[in-house]
């Protein structure tokens, strides 16, 4: 096995791996032994990650729109990890180069990044203000 296809195996693996410890998550109450978010107890606000959980309960749910409401940001890169990794999948098994703007690249993490200072920025703002009804928190 040459060593793309061996990523490519591993990368699936890693996606099984992650969406099995998803379904323990969700369908069992473990999410009630969480700890309380140390970011909003301490500074009394919402830390950039606020969401993140209900978020993945709900994608494991396919309450696709929920779980955008509580993390537009993360949906956004679960949706690009998505189609970087069928276009991955795709080129190491046809021995083809599309998509090869979607590789990884440190114009990708600038953008990225800047979504998530805008997103959590705006949610900020929102939450400060009393407009609830954009984001469920």
């Amino acid at each position: 096995m040459d060593r793309e296809l061996k990523n490519v195996v591993v990368l699936q693996l890693i996606f099984i791996i992650l969406g099995v410890l998803l379904f323990i998550i969700v369908y069992t109450n473990i999410t009630n032994y969480f700890p309380i978010c140390y970011f909003k107890a301490h500074f009394n606000t919402i830390c950039p990650m606020c969401g993140a959980t209900r978020f993945f309960i709900n994608i494991a749910r396919f309450n696709f729109i929920e779980a955008f409401l509580y993390h537009p940001f993360l949906f956004i890169l679960a949706s690009y990890i998505l189609i970087f990794d069928f276009v991955y999948v795709f080129n190491s098994i046809y021995k083809k180069n599309y998509g090869l703007f979607l590789y990884p690249s440190t114009k990708i993490l600038v953008v990225f990044l800047s979504l998530f200072i805008i997103q959590y920025f705006t949610k900020l703002v929102l939450i400060n203000y009393g407009i609830q009804s954009i984001y469920l928190i």
